[in-house]
């Protein structure tokens, strides 16, 4: 499996804006991309610092689901206004032992 990770700053004030924009409209876009498997966000509700994942079945899925990708530009656009700084976004191989 395949994850983007992207670390983001928001007013903490805001959080849970975000985190309704996030459930109730970027998650139904995100389920419909082929190869999605999950998203998992990390949230300091304090600072406003969170860190998500969205994982993805195959590379090839994750790189189709890309920056570049009129899902990924519908999906930031609605996150965006709350962003205190340009958010960070990398992609990992996900390797998980249990």
């Amino acid at each position: 499996m395949y994850a983007r990770v992207t670390t983001s700053q928001v007013d903490p004030s805001k959080a849970e804006e975000v985190e309704a924009i996030m459930e109730d409209i970027v998650l139904p876009i995100l389920r419909r991309q082929k190869g999605f498997k999950s998203y998992i966000s990390f949230v300091d509700r304090a600072s406003g610092k969170a860190i998500t994942a969205t994982v993805w079945e195959t590379e090839e899925d994750r790189q189709a689901s890309d920056q570049s990708s009129e899902y990924y530009k519908e999906a930031i656009a609605k996150v965006t206004p709350f962003f205190k700084a340009q958010p960070i976004v990398e992609n990992y191989e996900v390797e998980i032992y249990s």
